[in-house]
């Protein structure tokens, strides 16, 4: 798994990028075999301006996956971080999960063949 953090906000120094990876790993770790990449943009909108400026954008690929995008906007980084990485953890489990439960019978255990039933 890939992890890209690119960011044009002041606020995201060496200490948070490495917070950012460790909740990649809380967050989406259990998926990790079945995550290509995951790129975290984080950018300041506002600038010095004040207000919810900062911006997390989320691209989590994957072969089984697609691609899933999140978007948050909080002052604080760390809620930010947080916030947009439980709604990515729900996001790939829920994609997960539709797998599994759509996944096609194969045809034989589902309708057993005439030989099968007469017993030949």
């Amino acid at each position: 798994m890939r992890i890209g953090i690119q960011s044009s906000a002041a606020k995201v120094d060496e200490r948070s990028r490495g917070y950012i990876e460790r909740r990649i790993g809380f967050a989406l770790g259990r998926f990790s075999d079945r995550i290509r990449s995951i790129r975290v943009r984080i950018d300041d909108e506002n600038g010095p301006k004040g207000g919810p400026d900062l911006i997390c954008r989320l691209t989590i690929r994957g072969d089984e996956i697609g691609e899933i995008h999140l978007e948050d906007r909080d002052m604080d980084l760390r809620a930010l971080v947080d916030r947009t990485l439980q709604r990515a953890g729900r996001s790939v489990a829920r994609v997960v999960d539709r797998g599994r439960i759509f996944s096609p019978i194969p045809v034989r255990e589902a309708f057993p063949t005439p030989d099968e039933i007469m017993g030949g």
